[in-house]
């Protein structure tokens, strides 16, 4: 029995590991976006919806990563470049919206996911997109293993 064993390669590992990850933050933001549509707040609830969506979808493509994405070395490459033009492109709209709109792109971004403009600062909003943009990139392309 020790010959049906196979060894798992790093690839898998990060793989797995990054498309969990970013299932579980997917999966976060969209039970805080759904508690503000739910929770009785005079905020705009359209948007948090529509934000549920959008996670709600972006979870599934990050757990079916983990799960069957594909472990090739290229494919695991092309994710990574995918990742890190996605957290590029969050860096730039984030700073264009903070200087087209200022302050309250936070307060907006806060109110869509059930917090207070206060408790959103700018660099916690900037990290906040930068793993969006990494995640929503890595997983958005991530091919999945072929059929056996």
């Amino acid at each position: 029995m020790e010959g049906d064993i196979r060894a798992v390669s790093g690839t898998r590992w990060i793989v797995t590991v990054v498309g969990a990850a970013a299932g579980l933050y997917f999966a976060v933001l969209c039970a805080f976006s759904i508690g503000a549509v739910v929770l009785p707040r005079h905020v705009p609830k359209t948007y948090a919806a529509i934000f549920a969506l959008v996670t709600a979808y972006l979870a599934y493509l990050g757990i079916r990563a983990a799960v069957v994405g594909s472990s090739d070395e290229d494919d695991m490459v092309s994710a990574l470049r995918n990742g890190t033009v996605g957290a590029l492109v969050a860096i730039v709209i984030v700073i264009a919206l903070y200087f087209m709109f200022g302050l309250s792109v936070h307060a907006f971004f806060a109110h869509s996911v059930g917090f207070h403009a206060s408790q959103v600062t700018m660099f916690r909003l900037l990290i906040a997109f930068v793993c969006f943009g990494f995640d929503a990139g890595f997983v958005g392309r991530m091919r999945r293993l072929p059929a056996a």
